[in-house]
């Protein structure tokens, strides 16, 4: 009896337990996937609206140099491939590939919305790279005339490395937190479960005829409370059978 009644306050701090920490680990990820990539999108977009002033000049042909080289330099900084595309979808420059050897960008959904004079962020694979990439690309606008687009990319599985990353040190926090919050379960059941087993070891003591039994008050709240009322209500039933019998002695000796 003693066992089951831990067992059963036990096993249900446990179970909250165990579904908090399931929820916290199925349901954060995804979270903090979408607010990553959300980020990470944030942040490309910023880099291209920073390049557009800079690169537009050789797109509009008002200034001459290395668009190639430019782009080139700035994204072995930035660690971002970055490509420049004419009104036609023909690549001007690209920092990872060589412009003459890429396929025309026309009909590449977010070359299309900046032909439109549209921002847009995309996830998909790159034919040319082979691999999942994350696209931010912007229209490159001089005197409210749309003359091509400028495409900021970084590899998906950069970011998939961090979130992974991430995922592991969050399961350790749910680990270490799950283990503490058990813990803490462990001593409150007990705390709880002492009291309980004293007061129903003390009710069947009393259901027996001892009227002597008391249970300890060195508890706090409510369990003192509890343990008084209970003291005293032994102390009354110890009065009321001790009067009974002296009246039944007393019928008995006049008998």
């Amino acid at each position: 009896m003693k066992k089951t009644l831990f067992l059963r306050i036990f096993l249900g701090y446990t179970a909250v337990i165990a579904l908090l920490a399931a929820a916290v680990t199925l349901v954060a990820p995804p979270l903090m996937r979408k607010h990553h990539i959300a980020e990470r999108a944030s942040s490309l977009e910023h880099m291209a609206i920073l390049l557009e002033s800079q690169i537009l000049p050789y797109v509009t042909g008002s200034a001459a140099g290395d668009l190639e080289g430019f782009v080139t330099a700035v994204g072995r900084k930035t660690e971002t491939r970055i490509t420049v595309i004419n009104t036609d979808g023909s690549v001007l420059a690209d920092s990872e590939k060589e412009p003459r050897d890429m396929e025309n960008h026309l009909f590449r959904p977010e070359i299309q919305a900046s032909l439109r004079g549209e921002k847009l962020m995309s996830i998909r694979f790159s034919s040319t790279l082979k691999a999942d990439m994350m696209y931010m690309s912007i229209p490159l606008e001089s005197e409210s005339r749309v003359v091509g687009a400028l495409r900021l990319s970084v590899f998906m599985r950069n970011i998939e490395a961090l979130l992974d990353a991430l995922r592991g040190e969050l399961l350790k926090v749910v680990a270490v937190v799950t283990g503490i919050a058990l813990i803490l379960a462990f001593f409150l059941t007990r705390s709880v479960s002492g009291p309980l087993r004293e007061v129903i070891d003390a009710s069947n003591r009393v259901a027996a005829g001892d009227f002597d039994v008391t249970v300890s008050t060195r508890r706090s709240g409510e369990l003192r409370s509890f343990a008084r009322s209970f003291n005293a209500m032994t102390g009354k039933l110890k009065d009321i059978f001790g009067e009974i019998r002296l009246q039944n002695e007393e019928i008995a000796s006049n008998l």
